[in-house]
């Protein structure tokens, strides 16, 4: 499934996640352009509860300097993503990943707002 050109914001009060194409400029601004396109999700759906969620930072796994195969595959933990949380003043960490139709079959509505 192509993602590329797209954004996600997730609602604070709600189970949903909402979906928009980003225009060209939103998407060639990176991170300006994110704010953009949720600002403007936000104003034409007449919502206050989206939220950005992005990538906080990345702690490494373990390294692999010195060991041999055999040890690091013994020792491999893979890099820790960390993501802001909600209320953008915490991170949050990944505890379980569901597909879209666990999400949707859980309770979760997934709007598009271009359509």
């Amino acid at each position: 499934m192509t993602t590329a050109g797209w954004g996600s914001f997730s609602s604070t009060n709600r189970r949903e996640i909402v979906l928009a194409a980003l225009t060209p400029v939103e998407w060639n601004s990176e991170e300006r352009g994110l704010s953009a396109a949720l600002n403007r999700i936000s104003v034409a759906l007449g919502r206050d509860d989206l939220r950005a969620i992005r990538i906080a930072r990345v702690e490494p796994g373990a390294s692999a300097a010195g060991l041999s195969f055999q040890q690091f595959r013994k020792s491999y933990r893979p890099p820790t993503v960390l993501y802001t949380s909600l209320d953008s003043n915490r991170e949050a960490e990944l505890d379980s990943e569901q597909s879209l139709e666990e999400f949707v079959m859980n309770g979760g509505v997934v709007t598009n707002a271009d359509a």
